[in-house]
């Protein structure tokens, strides 16, 4: 009986424990180069409901089930979907589903802080940061700054600074985000979580295929380069 007792309250405490860790909003870890619907999916966890938004616009909601036993949420009214989870670390979370070709796939998310603020939001967008992707064929800068455009006063002038790549900060709730803004489309490519700012750097974190949290640190100056475009 006593034994009966402890497992039941042991496994109470699991349940409230996972209950805990699971409820909240998540934002989704986006691969490059990769569109989605709706852009930048947040995703919240209630008692008996998951609401999904458009980063901080909502989309829809439906009822959900916690299985915590089997690690299952089971979506919609009728528990017509089922979606296992795991936590990857304590603040990740990877939801499995299958395709309408029955091949199963994954999205990992990272639950939303209070971004820590031991800097002023309204300087850190005057400055310029490392970037948190390495410099490459595709991605050609290894700087981000949020004033302005990506690009340069001449390449803006040949091919219209709407076409132009850009970095944002924004706001859900308590938590400021880098949002990236392709030129190919006006909207929300992806979204880094910023876990804190400081007076020369910011630390973030749920960058695609980058472990733990990202130290970028403030670039005093940028050499401007001339840009060679050739317009079609």
């Amino acid at each position: 009986m006593k034994i009966k007792i402890i497992v039941t309250i042991l496994l109470f405490s699991i349940n409230t424990a996972i209950g805990q860790k699971i409820k909240g909003k998540w934002a989704m870890i986006i691969p490059l180069n990769t569109y989605l619907s709706p852009d930048c999916p947040v995703i919240e966890i209630k008692e008996n409901k998951l609401i999904t938004y458009s980063f901080n616009k909502v989309e829809y909601d439906e009822p959900v089930i916690v299985d915590y036993k089997k690690k299952i949420l089971r979506l919609g009214k009728e528990n017509q979907t089922n979606s296992e989870f795991e936590f990857i670390n304590n603040y990740t979370i990877r939801l499995y589903q299958k395709s309408k070709n029955g091949k199963e796939q994954y999205f990992d998310y990272v639950k939303l802080f209070p971004t820590i603020m031991n800097f002023t939001i309204e300087e850190v967008r005057n400055k310029q940061y490392e970037h948190f992707f390495s410099k490459s064929f595709i991605q050609q800068k290894d700087f981000i700054k949020f004033k302005g455009t990506m690009c340069s006063e001449y390449t803006e002038k040949i091919i219209g600074i709407d076409r132009c790549d850009r970095f944002r900060i924004e706001k859900i709730d308590h938590t400021y985000f880098i949002v990236y803004y392709s030129s190919s489309k006006k909207v929300k490519n992806y979204m880094i979580p910023i876990k804190e700012i400081n007076k020369d750097h910011i630390i973030v974190y749920g960058v695609f295929e980058k472990d733990g949290f990202m130290k970028l640190k403030e670039i005093k100056e940028i050499v401007p380069k001339q840009d060679f475009f050739l317009k079609n």
